[in-house]
């Protein structure tokens, strides 16, 4: 086979990989469905093509591999034993793990050595400005929800029309994250100008946004990579200096998020729903705390109790019956969930669920990345898990978007 052809090949499944980063936000799309072809079929050539298997050894970032393939057995096993028959809720959670067995199998399998962490941060800092100037279009041209205010209209246009504010938040602050990342490795001034234009269109959007999750996020992203870059580039008294002028910013920019965005009003944050849900939820992985509910038998008790549970049925119910989702989709799991991947897993699987889960977190703690680059990794950690104590995995928080960013960190190079 000329070498040509093997270097075409080789760069297939990195093509569909940016093809994949680009449709993340956007649903199912004819991107998004292309680029599972050329992803597949470009994966599976390269590693026949250019022999990957060649030089294969054990590193600790295959752990994670491990972790994956084990989270996407785990409802499948607990199903042996769940007297209740698969649900629908079951399956489309199964089909939603589906990507911890695809991703688990590409770490352990390896990736193409074309991949580079500099163009996905270019690919998903393009695609973030593509989602602001899209929800501005959006904004000044569609007739709909004219009876709500700029703020809620601006968020409901962008909920229906490209995803909801917990998918655009963890995807904008990854690529701010990634952005940050490319950013040092870049000498190009102009580059880094545009990287930074691009990192500040995708701040302002998550700030519009009705995610506080999200919103506190960013700000400690900013306030981490702040003081990074100031301990790099700084020293003595100038770096003091810096350091109290980035603690001021900070708290500057902590207060006027508090008394301006809507989210973050006292009254808001006094009559938090997930306050009750997690209070209920707490209560129902009580029932079985060592081999949970099952996914299929949680589905039914789990809505179905919350109308009889005054704590539950007061906090968050109420408040919800009137919404759009609540209307449409009515009493099922996917309005009525624990708002927390951990409640969700301890409720279905477990103590030996939660526990995975923790082990998942663990493995992504020590993947194998350049030393420049542990921070960002953390980082990306740290904003997976603040998402993961709020929202469950699956619809939200999808397997699809944060595996395949792992599979990106552990195989990427920085050169």
């Amino acid at each position: 086979m000329p070498q040509w052809v093997k270097n075409i090949v080789a760069w297939l499944p990195v093509v569909g990989l940016w093809m994949l980063l680009c449709s993340f936000p956007f649903g199912n799309s004819l991107v998004r469905r292309l680029s599972y072809w050329v992803l597949a079929i470009g994966y599976i050539a390269d590693y026949a093509l250019n022999r990957r298997w060649t030089g294969w050894q054990w590193h600790r970032g295959r752990w994670l591999g491990v972790a994956m393939i084990a989270l996407f057995l785990l409802p499948l096993l607990r199903q042996l034993f769940d007297p209740t028959p698969p649900t629908d809720y079951f399956r489309l959670q199964v089909h939603l793990n589906e990507w911890f067995l695809y991703m688990g199998i590409g770490l352990l399998l390896g990736f193409s050595d074309r991949l580079r962490l500099r163009h996905i941060a270019y690919v998903m800092l393009a695609t973030s400005v593509a989602m602001a100037g899209y929800a501005a279009y959006l904004y000044f041209t569609r007739d709909m929800y004219w009876d709500h205010e700029p703020f809620v209209r601006f968020n409901m246009l962008r909920s229906h029309f490209i995803s909801s504010h917990m998918v655009m938040n963890l995807y904008l602050n990854t690529a701010i994250i990634l952005g940050c990342c490319a950013w040092r490795a870049t000498r190009a001034w102009w580059a880094r100008c545009l990287m930074v234009v691009a990192m500040l269109i995708a701040a302002a959007l998550i700030c519009l946004s009705e995610g506080r999750t999200g919103i506190l996020t960013l700000c400690l992203i900013m306030l981490v990579i702040g003081i990074h870059l100031i301990i790099l580039y700084t020293t003595g008294r100038w770096r003091w200096f810096s350091l109290s002028a980035v603690a001021v910013v900070f708290l500057a920019l902590l207060a006027a998020i508090w008394m301006q965005h809507p989210r973050f009003s006292l009254d808001d944050l006094t009559s938090e729903p997930r306050l009750a849900v997690w209070d209920y939820s707490w209560r129902q992985a009580q029932q079985a705390p060592l081999s949970g509910q099952g996914l299929s038998t949680m589905s039914r008790t789990y809505v179905e109790q919350a109308y009889t549970d005054s704590v539950m049925y007061n906090g968050f119910i109420l408040t919800r019956l009137q919404e759009p989702e609540y209307l449409e989709r009515g009493k099922t799991m996917i309005t009525h969930h624990p708002h927390s991947a951990f409640l969700t897993y301890a409720i279905a699987y477990g103590a030996g669920g939660v526990v995975l889960l923790i082990l998942l977190f663990a493995a992504i703690a020590v993947l194998p990345v350049a030393p420049e680059n542990r921070i960002y990794l953390i980082l990306f950690l740290l904003a997976l898990l603040l998402q993961a104590l709020t929202e469950p995995i699956g619809e939200h928080l999808r397997p699809q978007f944060f595996c395949t960013i792992l599979l990106i960190w552990n195989y990427a190079h920085t050169d």
